[in-house]
């Protein structure tokens, strides 16, 4: 963990979770010496947007549905094992 970007709880789970949903990224993230970076950012934009739209009146549970996909829990990189089989 980096200390120009310390990692909080939120951004412990994101690495989790694109180390398991988005390995092509994660690692590619990893080799450019950015994970840490990239986690930090992913974070901080998340609270930050969450906070906002709180703030403006959103229950908690329905801002965290409408930010957690923008810059947390992204969507599952496509399997390139589906991309030969629908070749096939």
């Amino acid at each position: 963990m980096s200390k120009k970007f310390p990692l909080d709880p939120l951004a412990l789970e994101i690495r989790d979770h694109w180390k398991t949903y988005r390995p092509k990224m994660f690692r590619e993230l990893v080799l450019e010496g950015r994970l840490d970076q990239a986690l930090y950012e992913a974070s901080e934009r998340t609270g930050r947007a969450f906070g906002e739209l709180v703030e403006a009146g959103l229950e908690a549970q329905a801002a965290w549905e409408a930010v957690r996909g923008d810059w947390a829990f992204l969507r599952a990189e496509p399997d390139p094992c589906d991309d030969e089989s629908e070749g096939a």
